[in-house]
């Protein structure tokens, strides 16, 4: 939507708390991003399935955000 700092952090909540969706991920702001809308997601350590299942639920997440 916006890039601002709050838009981040609604975005970062509803990653969460969607039940579809329950990923963590770290906002930009709490990576020192100079940019709002920037988020950190660890995947070194996980299968490809799991990766593939994440990238499915943000996708679904983003298009029904509003």
């Amino acid at each position: 939507r916006e890039p601002t700092w709050e838009e981040e952090r609604r975005l970062w909540n509803a990653c969460f708390d969607d039940p579809e969706c329950r990923l963590v991920m770290t906002p930009g702001k709490d990576c020192k991003s100079a940019v709002p809308g920037c988020f950190r997601m660890c995947f070194a350590a996980v299968r490809r399935e799991a990766l593939l299942e994440a990238v499915r639920r943000l996708k679904g997440l983003l298009a029904k955000y509003e």
